[in-house]
Order: structure tokens, then sequence, then C-alpha cells
């Protein structure tokens, strides 16, 4: 336990003051570095090159980087659009022009653009979030919602545990937790109002009650899934973790699997629900 308290705090210490000052060149940096960490990971377990993995990274970061480019003509969904069409492409011209296996060339195409979308779309949207109004504090909401949410499934789960949620692929969750980190999600989502009040760091009306229930739940379920997800990946090659780079902790993927499916989900929540109920 020690030991995994030292390693989140050490991160803490390195990515926090990026995310706070770095705006959305900051975010880009660290998301770039996850995406390319993650798909380190990732080609580990398919057992890919290092050449291989080093092109997913690449392929990657073109979204992250793209989410924070705009024009006035221009908005930058455009640019990502464009990156995941130069990425659709580059995956199977790669394949073609080494064609090594052939038999086997669909399953590597597959299982390449899977792993830029898995890590580089997903990752994008933090970008995109970042840029919106209130956007650091938006993010701020998606990291409590999930890693509260994390911590209560996991309390739960030990203290009131019964029935299994999904036993084939985590063995260990029970829908006892995931019950319980939904409610610890929200009561994330109600801390981060009270704390951006007191702080007066948000623009405009405040978040609705509803607003962070709604964030909490989505958020929490989705950041659950992306859990599952991971597992399910993990499990398919049969390994524990995804790597050793956070000791105590696994790799990069099992500290951002859940934030590759909640951070998405909250900048729709941020983007599009409430352009169609703004706060009054």
């Amino acid at each position: 336990m020690m030991l995994r308290v030292i390693t989140a705090l050490i991160a803490l210490a390195v990515v926090l003051p990026i995310l706070f000052l770095g705006g959305v060149p900051g975010v880009q940096v660290l998301c770039v570095a996850a995406a390319c960490l993650g798909l380190w990971e990732y080609g580990g377990m398919r057992n890919s090159t290092p050449g291989n993995r080093v092109f997913a990274m690449v392929l990657a970061a073109l979204p992250i980087l793209a989410a924070g480019m705009h024009t006035a003509a221009e908005p930058s969904a455009d640019f990502v659009l464009l990156a995941l069409g130069i990425v659709f492409l580059a995956i199977p011209i790669a394949a073609v022009l080494r064609p090594k296996e052939i038999e086997s060339a669909p399953e590597r195409i597959a299982a390449t653009f899977f792993g830029v979308i898995y890590l580089g779309f997903t990752l994008s949207f933090c970008v995109s979030l970042r840029a919106l109004p209130n956007g650091l504090a938006w993010i701020c909401v998606g990291l409590a919602v999930v890693w509260l949410g994390d911590t209560g499934a996991y309390l739960g789960g030990r203290a009131f545990g019964r029935h299994k949620l999904h036993e084939r692929v985590s063995p260990k969750k029970t829908w006892e937790g995931s019950i319980s980190g939904l409610l610890i999600s929200v009561g994330g989502a109600f801390a981060m109002r009270e704390a951006f009040r007191q702080l007066d760091v948000w623009e405009g009306p405040p978040l609705r009650a509803a607003d962070c229930i709604a964030v909490g739940v989505f958020g929490g379920m989705l950041g659950q899934v992306g859990d599952l997800a991971e597992s399910l990946l993990k499990r398919a090659v049969g390994v524990k973790d995804s790597g050793t780079m956070f000791p105590g902790h696994g790799g990069m993927l099992d500290r951002i699997d859940a934030l590759l499916f909640a951070l998405p989900g909250v900048y729709f929540y941020a983007k599009f629900v409430l352009a169609y109920f703004p706060l009054t």
C-alpha cells in the first residue's frame, strides 16, 4: 500500500503542474505521452515489433495534436477528422509495403487501427475538453468522477460485494462495488462543484445538481466500462497488468483505462448536452 501511495504522489507531482499551468499544449503533451506509453504496452501484449509500436505511436499523436488546432474557418473537429483519415490510409498502406505474413494482415491492420483509436482518438477528447469554456474545471470533474468512483467501487466491493459483475472478464468486480462507485462518482462531481464555488474558478452560472448527477452517473458508468474493456484485453493475452511502469499500480493502460472512456463522455456532456439544456 505504501508503494502505491508513493508512486501516486510522484505521478501527481509531475502531472498536475503541467495540467494546471500548461493550457491546451500542456494537456497535449500529457496525452501524447500517455498514448505513446500505452501503445508500447499494448504492442507488448500483442508481441508487436518495436518498429510497429513506434509507427502506432506516431499515428496516435496525430488526432491529439489536431484537437488543439483551429482557425476561423476550420474548427478543431475538422483537423481531427483529417488526422483520422491519415490514420485510416496509413495503416493498410504500411501493411501493403511490408506484407510479411499475408494471412495475418487483416488481424494486424485491425489491431493497429484499434490501438490508435483506443488511445489516440479517445485522448484527443481530453484536449478538446480543455479547449472548452471552463475546460480545466471540466477535466477536474472527469478526474474526480473516475478516481473517486474507482476508490468507491473498490471499498464498496470489499465491504458489500456479493454478486459478480462480469466474472469472466474481471472476477473480483461486483454489482455492489459498481453501484458504490457510481454513488461516489456523483459525490465527486458535487465536491468539484463546491470546490469551484469556493475558489471562484467557474465562469458563468454554476453547475446544477442535475448536471452533477448526470455527469457522475454517465462518466462513472463509462469509466467502469473502460476498466472492463482493458481487463478483457489483458485476459485475452493472459497478463495481470499491462506493464510495470508504476510500481504497485501496473502500467500506463492500467492507470488510464477508465479515463479513456469517461473523458469523451464528459466532453459530450459539456459540449452538446448543455448546448440543448443550458444552465440557467
